[in-house]
């Protein structure tokens, strides 16, 4: 799926992306596979900030997505990979890859709240205004 209609106002940080191997590496480390959408985004760029439609987004490098994950032992079930920039952060729920909001200040799994069923449904909403977290 060509997710370049959602991407075009990101200011993508100047590094390469990331290798499909590693990416798998990080997939074991984490016990996780990503959606092939965000993966082809991982091998295009690592991080990046802007807006979606109406919303601002930061998309974390995959170095800060680590060291949250390894860091926060209540959400080991979610990965976190963006944030608002006003103190919300939005993860992947690793059970069925649906996208969570969770508020950065207190990082309890039971403060998490289901916003999208997958990663594309998550990048539409943004582009068509409807995002709810």
């Amino acid at each position: 799926m060509d997710l370049d209609i959602y991407l075009k106002k990101i200011k993508f940080e100047e590094k390469t992306g990331l290798s499909k191997e590693d990416i798998i590496d990080i997939e074991r480390e984490i016990g996780f596979v990503y959606p092939i959408e965000y993966k082809e985004m991982l091998m295009k760029f690592n991080g990046g900030y802007g807006s979606i439609g109406g919303y601002y987004i930061d998309f974390w490098e995959i170095d800060d997505i680590l060291v949250y994950y390894d860091e926060n032992e209540d959400i080991k079930d979610l990965i976190i990979f963006a944030s608002d920039g006003c103190g919300v952060a939005f993860a992947f729920k690793k059970k069925n890859q649906s996208i969570c909001s969770i508020p950065m200040d207190s990082l309890k799994k039971a403060y998490s709240r289901e916003i999208s069923a997958n990663y594309v449904e998550f990048l539409q909403k943004m582009y068509d205004g409807k995002l709810k977290y």
